[in-house]
């Protein structure tokens, strides 16, 4: 953040055309299936819009407020709890070879 803000906090914005957005992979278990043992990768990308409903933040362009890092301070030690269990919407999309890659979508996460 402090390279593309140049170190300044107040007031300031990203350049023009751009924009925060988020991006996480989640290593889970399917507890619907109780003979399931698999891990499975979920992935959040906002840039083109997919699931940006799952973290309620509306940053915008501004510089995250103090509250705004307490959230997603938040949000980061709930998603990284172990066993921690949370329903979700996931969109199943094929990739090379065939593999599929599940990406959340139509989730908002409350926290």
């Amino acid at each position: 953040m402090d390279e593309v803000f140049k170190g300044k906090k107040a007031k300031a914005k990203l350049p023009d055309g751009m924009s925060f957005y988020y991006k996480l992979q989640l290593f889970v278990k399917d507890k619907s299936v109780t003979k399931d043992s698999n891990m499975y990768i979920l992935f959040l990308c906002s840039v083109e819009g997919k699931g940006k409903e799952f973290i309620n933040l509306s940053l915008g362009r501004e510089y995250p407020s103090e509250e705004d890092f307490k959230k997603l301070k938040k949000i980061y030690k709930t998603l990284t709890r172990s066993w921690q269990e949370i329903d979700l919407v996931v969109e199943s999309v094929e990739a090379s070879g065939n593999q599929p890659v599940c990406f959340i979508v139509d989730t908002e996460l409350n926290i």
